[in-house]
C-alpha cells in the first residue's frame, strides 16, 4: 500500500436489502465506481432472505470484486440489516446507505473528507428524488418541496451546517460503541432515533450539499401510501421513547387528518363545522396548487395534474399513521394491525 492508503480510513458501506432486483445492480455499480481508494473500502449487502433476483445479482457482483460481501438478515426488517452490517464491518468509518440509491463518484472520499475536518461524528448529504415514470416524477417534486415536507434540511437545502438529521450517514464507529446500535423496535425511522441519541449524547452531525446521492422514488400509489403511513405510525413510537424529539413538521399532517375527520363527524351536530371544514379542504386545495403551479412551470405538464393528489396521499397517509400509532400506543408494535401494512 502507498503512504496515501496508510493514511486512510477504512469505509464499510451497509445495504440492507430485500426484493430489489430493480435498483441493486445500479446501487452497487455506483458504489464500485468510486474515485477512493481501491483497497480503502468494502461494501456489505445484507439480504433480508430476498424472494426476487436480488441475491443471486449481489452475489455475481461480489464474485467480480472483493470488496463486495453479501450477509443474511433473518429478521427482513431494515434495523436488524444495520446492525447485522456493522457488526460485521471492518471499517474505521461506516456509511450507511440504500439499496433504493446511486451514490455519486466522489461520495466516499467527499464524506470521509468532511468527517475528518468538521470534528462531527456524523455527515451526510444531499438526496435528489428521481422518478422513472409521471407519478414517481410527481413524487420527487413533492418530497422536496417545503409544501410536501417541510423543512427537512438535506432534502432541499443549499447550506452546508450543523443540523439535528441528516440521510446516508457516515459514522465513526466509535459512535455505535458509545451509544448504541440501531433500534431494533423501530421499522421505520430508526435513523432518526439514532441521530437523536447522538445529539444527546453531545456528539454533532453535519451536512453538506457536496456529498450527493440520488434516491429512486416510489413508482406506485400503494407503495407511497405505505411507505408515508408507516412514516406516521413509527414516529409516534420515537416521539414515545424521546419526547423531547418532536417538532412541528411532525404533527401539522396528523393535525390537519384529525380536523377533517372531527369536522367531518361533528357536522351532524353542529352544521355550522362543516363550514369551517369546507374552508380548511378549499385552503389546502390552494396551497397544494399554489406549489404545483410553481414547480410546473419548469418541468413536465403532467405534473400539474398529479403533484396535488401526490401532497394529500403523502399528508393524509402520514397523518393517518400518526394517528393510529397513538390509538395503539398501549400495544407492542407487532401486535398493532397495520403497524407494517
Amino acid at each position: 500500500m502507498s503512504n496515501q492508503q496508510k493514511q486512510l480510513p477504512f469505509v464499510s458501506v451497509i445495504i440492507p436489502m430485500r426484493n430489489e432486483e430493480k435498483y441493486i445492480g445500479q446501487c452497487l455499480d455506483s458504489l464500485l465506481d468510486q474515485d477512493y481508494s481501491y483497497d480503502c473500502y468494502e461494501i456489505l449487502v445484507v439480504d433480508g432472505e430476498s424472494t426476487d433476483d436480488s441475491r443471486r445479482i449481489v452475489e455475481e457482483k461480489a464474485r467480480r470484486s472483493g470488496r463486495v460481501r453479501l450477509l443474511t438478515n433473518p429478521h427482513h426488517v431494515t434495523p436488524h440489516g444495520f446492525n447485522i452490517g456493522i457488526q460485521g464491518s471492518r471499517g474505521d468509518l461506516c456509511i450507511i446507505f440504500s439499496a433504493h440509491a446511486c451514490a455519486s463518484s466522489d461520495f466516499i472520499s467527499k464524506s470521509v473528507h468532511y468527517i475528518q475536518t468538521t470534528g462531527a461524528e456524523c455527515v451526510g448529504g444531499r438526496v435528489d428524488m428521481v422518478g422513472e415514470n409521471a407519478l414517481a416524477c410527481a413524487v420527487a417534486q413533492a418530497v422536496t418541496s417545503p409544501f410536501g415536507m417541510g423543512n427537512v434540511h438535506f432534502r432541499s437545502s443549499d447550506q452546508p451546517g450543523f443540523v439535528d438529521t441528516v440521510s446516508y450517514c457516515t459514522y465513526r464507529k466509535e459512535v455505535f460503541e458509545r451509544i448504541g446500535l440501531f433500534d431494533e423496535t423501530l421499522t421505520r425511522n430508526q435513523d432518526y432515533e439514532l441521530n437523536y441519541r447522538l445529539r444527546k449524547s453531545g456528539g454533532r452531525i453535519f451536512f453538506t450539499p457536496d456529498i450527493k446521492v440520488t434516491y429512486y422514488s416510489r413508482s406506485s400509489w400503494g407503495k407511497l401510501s405505505k411507505q408515508y403511513f408507516q412514516y406516521g405510525f413509527w414516529k409516534v413510537r420515537t416521539i414515545k421513547k424521546y419526547p423531547a424529539s418532536i417538532k412541528l413538521r411532525h404533527v401539522v399532517a396528523p393535525t390537519f387528518v384529525g380536523s377533517i375527520l372531527l369536522m367531518a363527524l361533528g357536522g351532524f351536530l353542529l352544521q355550522h363545522l362543516w363550514i369551517i371544514l369546507g374552508v380548511l379542504l378549499c385552503s389546502y386545495t390552494l396551497g397544494a396548487l399554489a406549489f404545483t403551479l410553481r414547480v410546473s412551470k419548469q418541468e413536465r405538464g403532467s405534473l400539474l395534474f398529479l403533484l396535488p393528489i401526490v401532497f394529500a396521499t403523502m399528508h393524509l397517509c402520514w397523518g393517518a399513521g400518526f394517528i393510529w400509532g397513538i390509538l395503539t400506543l398501549p400495544w407492542p408494535a407487532e401486535r398493532v394491525p397495520l403497524s407494517h401494512w
